[in-house]
């Protein structure tokens, strides 16, 4: 995950920076700057360790559910984990920030709908990026919930209420990252 949005960790060369639509990323760099309590679902050691430092050095306070139990290990201490399906997760707080970065995807649609429908109320902001239309992946590693089961476009941003940019690749069409 490049988090393009706001960390040091940016692929230029695959256009991660957002820098073709400087409105979008100054907006989802100034909703991340002001947000001090942040549930981010899903957590990999070997793609998002580098974020997840990024934002204990920025004073964040993170919480991460996990639904595959083999990648709730080797979180950081200042970090509280859950490891638990977000569907069925008890949100029994506020957060500034819900950040759900390559995860939207591997749910039903449906269910992401209902979803925010259910918590919206929670969040001061919410962030999600999915990979841009057809996106096929399967199993990973041993972990079933890394299968791709939906499908994003402008449409499904638009019915969430966010708005959106695509970005990342040749052309800025890799991915789609949106916001409310």
């Amino acid at each position: 995950m490049s988090y393009t949005f706001t960390s040091k960790n940016k692929n230029y060369a695959n256009n991660e920076d957002l820098s073709h639509s400087p409105q979008h990323r100054d907006r989802l760099n100034e909703i991340f700057k002001n947000s001090k309590t942040i549930l981010m679902v899903g957590w990999r050691y070997d793609s998002d360790f580098s974020f997840v430092d990024f934002m204990i050095e920025e004073s964040k306070d993170l919480t991460i559910v996990e639904i595959y139990e083999p990648n709730t290990k080797n979180v950081r201490k200042e970090v509280t984990i859950h490891c638990s399906d977000i569907l069925d997760f008890d949100i029994e707080k506020e957060y500034d920030l819900l950040l759900w970065q390559h995860g939207p995807e591997h749910v039903f649609k449906s269910e992401v709908l209902d979803f925010v429908k259910k918590v919206s109320d929670k969040f001061k902001h919410i962030v999600f990026e999915t990979p841009y239309g057809h996106n096929p992946q399967g199993e990973m590693y041993g972990n079933i919930y890394e299968t791709h089961v939906s499908e994003w476009e402008e449409k499904d941003y638009t019915d969430l209420g966010f708005n959106y940019v695509k970005y990342a690749g040749v052309n800025n069409d890799a991915f789609i990252i949106g916001y409310k």
